[in-house]
């Protein structure tokens, strides 16, 4: 008992009588009781703080994951878009070589947005900021069309 110090907590006379028949009915001081008692109390934030930072890290992988997805979701849909409008004719049994190297190359160039780390909403935001601030009318060499930006442009 040396290197036991004493304190007087005030406790409810019910938790009194609970901590006097569990020492009873376990055999051990009602001073082993309070003592592993508040040792497990107060050694129990760490864990659970743990098991949050755990729990949070599995959260933020999902989620990195389902953005991940979402990108190659957003590249897919642009590029299907870019191709419907350079591609769209009429299907015709000749062309289904051209569509199928057509699909490829949207594969591809899918692929290469995705493998670049441009996000499909950066894209967009840098298309909005180079459109605000070029000159209403398209220069005559472009036909009407924008050039493609390099890599990791729609």
């Amino acid at each position: 008992m040396r290197n036991r110090l004493r304190i007087q907590p005030y406790v409810s006379p019910e938790i009194r009588r609970k901590l006097a028949a569990y020492s009873a009915a376990q055999g051990v001081t009602e001073s082993a009781v309070v003592d592993a008692a508040l040792q497990e109390y107060l050694e129990s934030d760490g864990v659970e703080e743990a098991l949050v930072v755990r729990r949070l890290d599995g959260v933020g992988q999902a989620v990195a994951q389902v953005q991940n997805e979402l990108d190659v979701l957003a590249w897919a849909f642009a590029r299907f878009v870019r191709f419907s409008f350079l591609a769209a004719r009429p299907p015709a049994p000749e062309a289904v070589k051209q569509m199928e190297a057509l699909y490829s190359a949207f594969l591809t160039q899918v692929s290469g947005d995705t493998a670049s780390g441009v996000t499909f909403a950066g894209a967009v935001r840098r298309a909005f900021t180079a459109h605000a601030t070029r000159p209403a009318a398209l220069p005559s060499d472009q036909g009407g069309r924008e050039k493609e930006p390099s890599r990791g442009g729609v």
